[in-house]
């Protein structure tokens, strides 16, 4: 982990607000570190790679990337690193963002 006892926090997702979102929540608690974000998994890992991050908050599906797809890539670049997905699943034209546990009674 970083300094101070702190968990580092990265956040790739491509809607800005729940990027601003999760990074007032994460530096609204002193156990957390927020370290940075990015709109896709390809700039997110070329960011990460000077930085500390404990914790990767993840969305499974990004304009033209997939979380799932990527998880090998980014395990062998950051084998102690802890990722946390974000589901996305389409009702009608709304995209709506809910636990993987909930997501996987839709199917």
């Amino acid at each position: 982990m970083s300094s101070k006892s702190q968990i580092s926090v990265f956040v790739i997702d491509d809607h800005p607000i729940l990027r601003k979102g999760l990074q007032a929540e994460i530096e609204s608690d002193s156990g957390f570190k927020f370290v940075g974000s990015s709109d896709s998994i390809h700039d997110g890992l070329n960011r990460m790679k000077f930085k500390t991050v404990d914790v990767l908050i993840m969305d499974i599906s990004l304009k033209e990337e997939n979380g799932i797809n990527e998880l090998t890539n980014v395990k062998q670049k950051f084998p102690y690193l802890k990722i946390i997905f974000l589901p996305c699943i389409a009702i009608g034209n709304i995209y709506k963002k809910q636990p993987i546990l909930e997501q996987m009674h839709t199917f």
